[in-house]
């Protein structure tokens, strides 16, 4: 007899397809950060401003930008120093992986497990079963 190969259902794929799609999502958007002082050298002149950043992080920060607000509101949207962070990428990847695999496993589980049986019912004495007696 030769080995039983590792196989699992559909549902299951189905179910971690759209977990992986959430997983992508979360990492891919950008959230809001949090919100920092720089010099802002605008015009000839030098001045303090608030700067916003916003993220991309699931669970670990894979991509900070820092971002003037007011060229947010104006639509001049620019992005001032975009930061990558090589080693979170990695530990994402391997988080979302874990996750994936342990979701799968948990799905098959309990799509395989055996059905416990129900316990029988102990009939009185002298009873028929509980038909009907025609």
């Amino acid at each position: 007899m030769g080995r039983v190969r590792f196989q699992f259902h559909l549902s299951t794929a189905i179910v971690l397809m759209f977990v992986a799609g959430g997983l992508i999502w979360a990492n891919l958007v950008w959230r809001p950060g949090p919100t920092d002082t720089a010099l802002a050298l605008r015009q000839g002149e030098h001045s303090f401003t608030e700067v916003e950043s916003e993220e991309r992080r699931f669970p670990c920060p894979i991509e900070i930008r820092a971002v003037d607000p007011v060229e947010r509101e104006r639509g001049s949207y620019h992005t001032r120093i975009e930061a990558a962070y090589r080693l979170n990428k990695l530990s994402n990847i391997v988080c979302c992986g874990l996750i994936l695999v342990v979701i799968g496993f948990l799905l098959e589980y309990l799509t395989t497990s055996p059905k416990t049986p129900r316990p029988e019912r102990d009939e009185p004495a002298g009873s028929t079963g509980g038909g009907r007696a025609d």
